[in-house]
């Protein structure tokens, strides 16, 4: 059965269609009624049943299984299979935010800076942000983007939709007009709890009334602006650059990522991570076209070169130069501890050699480790081996005769 899903690129139980085959996701927009919306990021199915229920066709997309029971279509796998298939109409995203979460406070942002994971993040979150769609929205918590970037958003809270919860969420749209929450009075409303239709098991509080506002708004009217992820990354990277923040050599790549597997894996990893740093020497060309370097238009297309040239750098907002300072207190500290260590490494050493015992001589002719000179005498020392066979239980006098003997034959 497993192998036959495979083949087919889909499965289906009782309505519930799960997409596994992009060519498929590109055939669903040819339908009739066709699929207009995408949502991403979306593996719990509550922003595709809004667009359904608005009368938006849609359908879902996760690297997991869309988990909703209500019936739908729903794709697994790398959204970026997906994402260009087709002219969507309207492109709703909930990505992952953690690794650039605002709430995580400037040290531990700091540090995910100088490793080039919050830039990671960003990237990710500024090529959903370019979707060829007529009209983009994307729901986040307060993120460090904004403190980089000059996306138009709307700073709300679920609660002031109807659901459950105060926290600060951002609402980034392009292509219409501006959400407007049903209630701004920000008093809580009692939580929203659905069942699910198949098992009866009840859901956890989600913001289900959020996404039905969002899903109802955002209706398309050729307000968005042709934005192009080469030229969008170009202007994120300047402004970081711009407060002393370093940038990851592969900032510029068409995915937004690093092309290694392994530093692909670590970009979602949590925590101080393993210690790893930025150089620091990669300059983006909007840096390097401000600081008047002639060759910041090689290797790239004139057109791209056209627009970087007419392209503006954001401002940097009081929170990114905060975030750049406590990451150029981070260096010091690093710089700080190496200096430790090394000292620490040298008094070791030092301790290791006064306290370790001398080395006896190898030999009777003053001759220390092989190949030192000897100054006590003027001939060459006969090997180790030589002088010490046969030697034992010889008196002294023997030995100085024996001793006498081979040094003749040595000389001769």
């Amino acid at each position: 059965m497993l192998a036959d899903v495979t083949q087919a690129g889909y499965s289906e139980d009782g309505g519930i269609v799960r997409v596994t085959d992009p060519v498929l996701v590109q055939a669903l927009t040819r339908l009739n009624p066709p699929i207009t919306t995408i949502t991403i990021g979306d593996d719990s199915g509550l922003l595709r049943d809004a667009s359904n229920s608005a009368g938006w066709p849609a359908v879902s997309t996760s690297t997991l299984p869309c988990t909703s029971a209500r019936p739908g279509f729903s794709f697994a796998g790398d959204v970026r299979d997906v994402l260009r298939v087709a002219q969507w109409r309207r492109a709703i995203a909930a990505p992952d935010w953690r690794q650039q979460a605002a709430r995580m406070g400037l040290s531990m942002a700091a540090v995910k800076a100088s490793d080039g994971r919050i830039f990671a993040c960003m990237a990710a979150w500024l090529y959903l942000w370019c979707t060829a769609a007529a009209a983009v929205c994307i729901m986040q918590p307060d993120i460090f983007t904004v403190d980089f970037y000059d996306a138009p958003f709307v700073a709300t809270s679920p609660d002031a939709w109807g659901d459950n919860g105060s926290d600060r969420t951002l609402l980034f749209w392009r292509g219409s007009a501006m959400p407007v929450p049903p209630d701004e009075s920000g008093s809580t409303a009692a939580p929203v709890l659905e069942r699910a239709q198949a098992g009866g098991q009840a859901w956890a509080p989600s913001s289900s009334k959020l996404a039905h506002g969002i899903a109802t708004q955002l209706v398309p009217d050729g307000s968005g602006p042709d934005l192009r992820f080469a030229v969008e990354i170009e202007r994120l990277a300047a402004a970081m650059y711009s407060v002393g923040l370093p940038i990851p050599p592969w900032y510029s790549r068409e995915d937004g990522g690093p092309p290694e597997r392994a530093e692909r894996a670590y970009m979602h990893e949590r925590g101080l991570g393993d210690g790893r740093r930025l150089d620091g020497r990669t300059v983006p060309l909007l840096a390097r076209r401000d600081l008047g370097d002639p060759a910041w238009r090689a290797g790239i297309n004139e057109r791209l070169a056209d627009t970087l040239m007419h392209s503006s750098i954001p401002v940097v907002s009081r929170r990114g130069h905060a975030l750049a300072d406590a990451y150029r207190a981070l260096r010091r500290t690093d710089a700080e501890r190496a200096l430790r260590k090394r000292a620490a490494r040298a008094q070791r050493r030092l301790e290791h050699d006064r306290l370790r015992p001398r080395r006896r001589a190898r030999n009777e002719f003053g001759r220390g480790r092989a190949g030192t000179h000897c100054p006590r005498r003027r001939h060459a020392a006969i090997p180790w081996r030589l002088a010490r066979s046969g030697d034992r239980g010889r008196s002294p006098a023997a030995l100085r005769a024996r001793r006498h003997v081979r040094i003749a034959q040595t000389h001769h």
